[in-house]
This record gives structure tokens, C-alpha cells and sequence, in this order.
């Protein structure tokens, strides 16, 4: 019986490439493709695959808020998150929010499928690559609440958008952004985010 895969990427050539390489695999059966994290959530639902391999990174829209969504509505299903660069936050986020897997986007599609195969076995698995990477970042003074509430903002996120998605009533937030600015020792919010993302911290 075959593997059915869902996959996201916000990156289309790349969503592309990775369904065809994968459905190579006589195992494996790619069930859906998502450009974006409400995409990949309602098919996921509609769907239930066995695995979600998660290549995500718009903030607000990224791989670990998805894991982290799919394991109160969809607990069976097993995510594998792919980074194009790890980083220590990501990693702890990524297995605090249940993913079975975090692998770096240079890894080839065959050892993916090997991983995949691992994953739906029940395993666990991180790539060394993106370990050694992760690990090698100096650890973030930022809660993840305050990394997703910056990242939004550098992203430029409307304010009023950046509320609602943060669940925060407006002076709140305002107050958390400027903690968050003082935490990074930032005269603004401009400079707590270059800080921030110096460190990779978002």
C-alpha cells in the first residue's frame, strides 16, 4: 500500500519538482500539492495523507505553525518540515509543535523518500546537516510568541491584520513590540529586525 503524501511549498518550480521526483517512487503517492499554509491545512483535513512534508516559510505561514495546527485537528498525520536554513529557534519549535522530521532543502530525493519511509514507520528524524546548522545559531532571547509577533511585522504586516492573527488586542501588541524592540536592545523596530534576523533568530 502506498505512502500519500501531501505536499506545500510556497515556491512553485519547487513544489513541482519534488511531487515529480517523489511520485517516482513506486511506494509513494502524492496526494495533494499546497502553495500555502491554508491550502495545505484544508487539504490536509479533507484529505488526511499519512505524511505532510512542509516547506513553508512565510511568517504566519510557515512549516511549524502548520505541524503545530494539524496536531490538534489531524494527530495521525506525521509532518516533515524542510528548511532552507536551520536555525536553533526553528528546530526546538519544529519538535515542540510534533514534527516527526526536520530535514535541509539540499537533501536528495531519494534519501527524502528513505526519510519518508522512516517517518511513516513511526520514526523520528533530523537531518545532521540542519543539527550542526541549528545548533550553531546562538539560542533566540525571544519567547516564539514574540519571534512570530516580529517576524510578522517585518514582513510588514498590516497592523490591524497582525492583531488578529496574533490574537492580541491592539495596545497589547503595541506593548509587545516595543519589549521586544528593548529586549534586542533596538532603538526601533527596524533594528530589532535586522538584529534578529542577523542571529536567525526569525
Amino acid at each position: 500500500m502506498s505512502i500519500r503524501i501531501l505536499i506545500a511549498d510556497d515556491e512553485q518550480l519547487t513544489l513541482r519538482a519534488l511531487s515529480d521526483l517523489l511520485s517516482m517512487q513506486d511506494d509513494l503517492e502524492i496526494v495533494a500539492e499546497a502553495g500555502d499554509s491554508l491550502e495545505a491545512l484544508e487539504l490536509a483535513e479533507r484529505l488526511v495523507p499519512d505524511i505532510c512534508l512542509l516547506d513553508l516559510i512565510k511568517p504566519g505561514s510557515d512549516g511549524v505553525s502548520v505541524t503545530e495546527s494539524l496536531r490538534q485537528t489531524q494527530p495521525d498525520i506525521r509532518c516533515i518540515i524542510i528548511t532552507p536554513n536551520a536555525q536553533h529557534g526553528e528546530l526546538k519549535q519544529a519538535l515542540t509543535a510534533g514534527a516527526s522530521a526536520y530535514v535541509s532543502k539540499i537533501t536528495s530525493a531519494s534519501d527524502l523518500a528513505k526519510i519518508v519511509r522512516l517517518v511513516h514507520e513511526g520514526n523520528r528524524f533530523i537531518d545532521l546537516n540542519s543539527m550542526t546548522d541549528a545548533l550553531s545559531v546562538e539560542e533566540s532571547p525571544l519567547t516564539s510568541r514574540e519571534a512570530h509577533l516580529l517576524a510578522l511585522a517585518a514582513d510588514q504586516v498590516p497592523f490591524e491584520k497582525l492583531v488578529q492573527l496574533t490574537n492580541m488586542p491592539p495596545r497589547m501588541a503595541r506593548e509587545h513590540l516595543s519589549h521586544i524592540a528593548a529586549k534586542l536592545k533596538a532603538a526601533d523596530l527596524r533594528e530589532a529586525t535586522y538584529i534578529a534576523r542577523q542571529h536567525g533568530w526569525i
